[in-house]
């Protein structure tokens, strides 16, 4: 399972280093979360989720979490 922002990114053709500009968050950090190297808080997951229109959810995103920590994520 790709990271659900990953695949929105992609899909809109937009860069992460624009996301993460618009989320006023380092692109390193951004690219970190990305590939699960370091865990959104609630606050951050919110602010995805409003960015991306809500295309991005909680939800998506905790499910995507839970599938890497179990390692089922490529």
């Amino acid at each position: 399972m790709k990271n659900p922002l990953r695949e929105f990114l992609d899909a809109r053709g937009e860069t992460a280093t624009a996301f993460a500009e618009r989320l006023s968050i380092s692109s390193s950090f951004l690219s970190r979360l990305m590939s699960g190297e370091r865990e959104a808080d609630a606050s951050l997951i919110a602010a995805i989720s409003a960015a991306t229109g809500n295309e991005v959810s909680p939800d998506k995103w905790v499910a995507w979490w839970q599938k890497l920590i179990r390692g089922e994520c490529v």
